[in-house]
């Protein structure tokens, strides 16, 4: 047996055969898209006979190669009561994606994530994050795991003029975590100093109608002596 290519001086290594094998053996440890050489030897108690005639085979490619991921298609945005619905195709693809990534831009700027997570069930949805009373492109990338595709192509949406837009529920993703921190942090603090300042008033009434009950009772007393 020898590997390499066949035009090539290559160096021959013998396998031994057990006379159980009959009339073929499998050959294992072969390197994967390999070519390789193969010849027989006959060989019993008396000596050995010639070489049979060489037979070239190649092994397959067992490697397993990552499908190339591509985006949705049929992009369509339009305006509704409820804000901008966005609506999309979602391709079949083997192995599953795992969901899809929504980016945005507004006027030829840089394009940011608006949501990253989206299901890979979902070909709508009300599209989070924009500015009142603008336009902006958007697009989406499928996503298996940390691999994304090559972006969709991209669709022009408006909201100028709508009278009713719904706030992002996913707007505390863009505050920076150290002020986010700090804001809930000046909350937490308000909320025990207002906590405090109402257990103080109380204890200081409960004082002054405890006085109250003693002065009214010793008065009471006197003015039966």
């Amino acid at each position: 047996m020898s590997v390499g290519d066949s035009g090539e001086k290559q160096e021959w290594l013998s396998v031994p055969v057990p006379s159980s094998s009959g009339s073929s053996l499998q050959v294992t440890g072969l390197v994967p898209d390999t070519e390789y050489q193969f010849s027989v030897l006959p060989h019993n108690k008396v000596g050995t006979g010639p070489f049979s005639e060489i037979a070239t085979v190649r092994t397959l490619n067992t490697l397993p190669r990552r499908a190339k991921l591509e985006p949705p298609t049929s992009l369509l945005a339009n305006q509704s009561l409820a804000g901008i619905v966005l609506q999309w195709s979602p391709v079949v693809q083997f192995p599953p994606i795992t969901g899809f990534v929504l980016q945005s831009r507004a006027e030829q700027g840089e394009w940011f994530i608006l949501d990253e997570d989206i299901s890979a069930n979902r070909t709508v949805m009300i599209v989070p994050g924009l500015r009142k009373d603008s336009v902006y492109e958007l697009r989406l990338m499928s996503r298996r795991g940390v691999l994304l595709s090559e972006p969709s192509p991209s669709v022009n949406v408006s909201n100028m003029g709508m009278d009713m837009y719904p706030a992002s529920s996913r707007l505390l993703e863009f505050v920076p975590k150290p002020l986010l921190a700090g804001v809930m942090g000046g909350v937490a603090f308000l909320c025990l100093a207002l906590i405090l300042v109402l257990g103080t008033v109380c204890i200081i009434s409960h004082k002054r109608d405890q006085r109250r009950r003693k002065k009214r009772k010793d008065g009471e007393t006197l003015s039966m002596n």
